[in-house]
């Protein structure tokens, strides 16, 4: 019996403004996904995208943080409270190897580009949100897609 695996069409990075999305980025997007999602939509689809978008950025997110929290746990010295250890508004690492593999391995982590189904914003359908500020846009720009004629 042969089996054939089902595949989700994931959007193709870089997008077509030429940003790629990467995991230090998508904490920002969802917030600004979230403004945005807060004003009086109107539309069905642009309410869901805007759902779908910040629920599938939120799961890259969340494995982005346990990422993290591995590499702090493996690196960065503990304290007797549980905590990591700080001096001086830094962590303490183990030692200096765990310094130099941490922030290599962080870096590396943070540009990772993110692989997930995202839904794109067209400029043609902000233009009717009432209340839409161009901070919310500006945290998002990534998703935004420019449909109009330019001035």
């Amino acid at each position: 019996m042969e089996t054939v695996e089902k595949k989700e069409t994931v959007v193709e990075m870089p997008n077509k403004n030429g940003v790629d999305i990467l995991n230090i980025d998508v904490a920002r997007i969802i917030v600004g996904l979230t403004e945005i999602g807060n004003l009086d939509i109107e539309d069905f689809k642009t309410n869901y995208q805007i759902a779908k978008t910040i629920t599938n950025l939120g799961l890259v997110e969340k494995a982005y943080n346990k990422s993290l929290q591995a590499l702090m746990k493996k690196h960065i010295k503990v304290g007797e409270d549980g905590n990591f250890q700080v001096e001086n508004n830094s962590y303490v690492f183990k030692s200096k190897e765990d310094r130099d593999t941490y922030v290599e391995a962080t870096e590396k982590l943070q540009n990772t580009k993110v692989d997930t189904k995202i839904w794109k914003l067209k400029e043609s359908d902000l233009k009717s949100i009432k209340g839409l500020k161009a901070k919310a846009m500006a945290m998002c720009f990534e998703l935004i897609e420019q449909d109009e004629t330019k001035d």
